[in-house]
């Protein structure tokens, strides 16, 4: 996961609001949920990609705009599926279940699964690029470093 900051001079509802009607419009091929507590979206696509970056946001009001914390790396949920297809396809293929079956004839697959995944974060290899992009527009933001933000 990455993490980035940025700030924007425009009020949080503002930002709520732009950010709505930006996702609602599919400007730039961006869909997702906008919601007073957290905003998530994603490059919008026409195939699955298990391995498609999300990005997470935060917002926080301060005096002069708004402070937004943002995350941007695989859901949650892909990751404990790969997880859970990598762990069952080595059982199926090693026929066992000791450690040294596993990890012995299991090796052909978990290079087949390092291939797949791979792949697929190959062909969203400019998402996260194109999505800080659409919140720092879209926001008029400007990206801060970590020792410039406002701790309570």
């Amino acid at each position: 996961m990455k993490t980035f900051v940025f700030r924007s001079p425009l009020s949080r509802e503002e930002c709520l609001r732009r950010l709505q009607e930006a996702v609602n419009a599919s400007l730039r091929g961006v869909r997702g949920k906008v919601s007073p507590e957290k905003v998530s979206i994603t490059k919008q696509i026409r195939y699955n990609n298990l391995c498609q970056p999300v990005l997470n946001a935060t917002a926080k009001p301060l005096s002069t705009g708004t402070e937004w914390v943002c995350t941007i790396g695989m859901p949650a949920s892909s990751t404990a599926f790969i997880g859970i297809c990598w762990f069952i396809g080595c059982l199926l293929t090693a026929g066992g279940v000791d450690m040294e079956t596993i990890l012995g004839r299991g090796a052909p697959f978990t290079v087949f699964m390092i291939a797949i995944v791979s792949f697929y974060k190959f062909l969203s290899r400019h998402e996260p690029a194109l999505l800080k992009d659409f919140l720092l527009t879209v926001l008029e933001g400007k990206e801060i470093s970590p020792t410039e933000r406002n701790f309570p």
